[in-house]
């Protein structure tokens, strides 16, 4: 059996920082257009995951739950990130949304973030 290979993005709400990824859930978990309001994080406000696109039937069944974060974009800098998980060739989660977590390399050090903390 296979599973859905959707893409997301996420904003933290209160701030612009934001970050895109992509990931593999069982078919129907999640739905191309939807936003998924998420808990409150550091700066007080909802996150939000937007579903841009789903691809069904896409990937491994074992595949199901990872989840990858190719970009990450900083308010702080204004600079845009590859996050370390990703330029690894790992997933930034293994139980669908809301389980990643990844690190950033910026000049003043290594900043990891999550749906909570920004980088």
């Amino acid at each position: 059996m296979a599973s859905d290979l959707y893409y997301f993005y996420y904003t933290y709400g209160g701030d612009n920082s934001y970050y895109y990824g992509y990931g593999y859930a069982t078919h129907g978990t999640y739905y191309s257009g939807e936003t998924y309001n998420y808990n409150y994080n550091q700066s007080g406000a909802y996150g939000k995951y937007y579903i841009y696109t789903v691809n069904s039937d896409y990937g491994n069944y074992s595949d199901a739950g990872k989840v990858f974060v190719n970009d990450y974009y900083s308010s702080k800098t204004g600079t845009s990130y590859i996050p370390y998980n990703y330029s690894k060739g790992s997933p930034a989660g293994t139980s669908n949304l809301g389980s990643e977590s990844d690190y950033i390399n910026t000049s003043s050090g290594s900043a990891k973030f999550n749906d909570y903390y920004e980088a």
